[in-house]
């Protein structure tokens, strides 16, 4: 878990040096009509079902990850006792729940809002702001 950690910062202080981080924000204006109301609803009630279902995807993700830590540990302790070396190391430092992002589903949701919002007659206006080692 350490090295995880250490490798982590140094990618993260690596990316510091290359310069400004830009994300995109996005203003929405609804559409004016009723129809384009309703419209922009159930945009957004079939969002919160792609998020609910990102969420759950997740969750199994980390269950199979945490299965699988939990297989491989009981392998170490094996092969560790048969030779009779000590056991060093615990279950969690098999897991590997970082493999479970769900930042890219998530995303996909807000596009295909962002798409649905459009398309019942809203206005969507992307704008560049940035987030991170800003000059």
């Amino acid at each position: 878990m350490k090295q995880v950690r250490l490798v982590l910062f140094a990618v993260l202080l690596a990316l510091a040096g290359c310069g400004p981080v830009i994300e995109t924000q996005y203003t929405l204006i609804p559409p004016s009509s009723p129809e384009g109301r309703m419209c922009v609803a159930q945009c957004q009630q079939t969002t919160q079902y792609c998020r609910q279902s990102c969420r759950l995807e997740k969750q199994t993700c980390v269950a199979d990850q945490r299965s699988r830590a939990m297989m491989d540990y009981q392998q170490y302790v094996n092969e560790r006792t048969a030779k009779k070396e000590p056991i060093k190391r615990t279950p969690s430092s098999f897991e590997q729940t970082w493999r479970c992002n769900d930042s890219g589903c998530d995303g996909a949701c807000q596009s295909d809002f962002r798409t649905c919002f459009a398309t019942c007659g809203g206005q969507v206006i992307p704008r560049q702001v940035c987030t991170a080692f800003c000059s």
